[in-house]
């Protein structure tokens, strides 16, 4: 992923300049634009040596946010896993 993509998503916030998405611009108005578009990586970008739970804290923390400040977006899905018990490469067996 290049680095303007990175800027425009606002996945990336630019330290200088400035750039528009929809209206919106990607330095004071991030928060808008990421409840307006969503992005989709190609491969596989959770870190696999943390559980779903420490995945979810890196990357609310990497946005300044926390699980609980947004868990109305994530409980349909949340309530569905079991976030501290990697299953991942785990025999039926160990899992229980």
């Amino acid at each position: 992923m290049t680095t303007l993509f990175r800027i425009l998503t606002p996945l990336l916030l630019a330290d200088g300049g400035s750039a528009v998405v929809d209206g919106f611009g990607v330095v004071h108005d991030y928060r808008t634009i990421r409840g307006r578009i969503g992005y989709m990586p190609g491969h596989f970008s959770l870190y696999q040596d943390l559980s779903v739970e420490e995945n979810l804290i890196f990357f609310a923390s990497i946005y300044g946010t926390t699980i609980s400040d947004n868990y109305a977006l994530i409980e349909p899905i949340y309530k569905q896993i079991v976030p501290d018990e990697p299953t991942t490469g785990v025999d039926p067996i160990s899992r229980k």
